[in-house]
């Protein structure tokens, strides 16, 4: 699949989805995936739910970057080390 077809792809699963809920992964689910590292998750309307990685092998939890063009701030949401409760 080339970049342009997995681009659509993309698209076609995520554009138009809602955000429901956000929350950190508890150390269970960090655990499960070999992380030291809780990310956020952000689950979406239609049962599904992104959180980022260090990379595309899942190695490692990452932070995802919040960036604002209209009003050229950018704000990083980071990771945990802590139990977070849910």
């Amino acid at each position: 699949m080339n970049q342009r077809e997995y681009e659509n792809e993309l698209r076609i699963k995520l554009v138009g989805r809602k955000i429901v809920a956000i929350r950190y992964f508890s150390t269970a689910e960090s655990d499960a995936m070999g992380w030291s590292y809780q990310p956020l998750v952000l689950h979406l309307d239609d049962s599904t739910a992104l959180f980022a990685m260090s990379d595309d092998e899942g190695n490692e939890a990452g932070a995802l970057s919040l960036e604002d063009f209209h009003h050229q701030t950018s704000e990083t949401i980071g990771v945990r080390r802590n139990e977070v409760r849910q």
